[in-house]
């Protein structure tokens, strides 16, 4: 029992750091600008809470928002409004321009935390939209008219 609880408090002080690590390097003028604006710019504090209540250290956690950001302004430059707009098929077009070694992990983690906060439809909903018929689709309907 007492390894556990102390394990308890390593996670809640490494949480804590990360937390506050992340506190300072959003001041800097040069971050401080570039989170403020973008279609995640709501999300970043929510996103760094939820990657260090996963256990991700500092570093993780800043090239997730490094590679994210990047991401968010090619969605912004082919037409999507808001994060709302974000999906698997853009991380996808986005992958096969944008090359990085991580890209594909860090975007997983955004993609898994937005989908987790409702901002964008799971996959199974996706899947189970695009199988709706087409003219069903621009009618916002579910099921042919009766």
């Amino acid at each position: 029992m007492a390894l556990r609880a102390a394990g308890h408090v390593m996670e809640c002080a490494k949480m804590a750091d990360v937390l506050s690590t992340y506190s300072q390097w959003k001041k800097r003028r040069r971050i401080r600008g570039t989170l403020a604006h973008g279609l995640l710019a709501p999300h970043w504090d929510q996103l760094v809470r939820r990657l260090a209540h996963q256990g991700y250290c500092w570093t993780s956690t800043r090239r997730t928002i490094e590679i994210s950001k990047p991401f968010a302004a090619y969605a912004e430059g082919v037409g999507v409004l808001s994060a709302s707009g974000l999906s698997e098929e853009l991380v996808e077009r986005y992958l096969k321009i944008h090359r990085c070694r991580e890209s594909r992990c860090c975007l997983s983690r955004l993609m898994a935390f937005l989908r987790a906060h409702g901002v964008v439809p799971s996959v199974e909903q996706t899947v189970a939209d695009a199988h709706r018929s087409p003219i069903l689709r621009a009618a916002g309907r579910e099921e042919p008219c009766r």
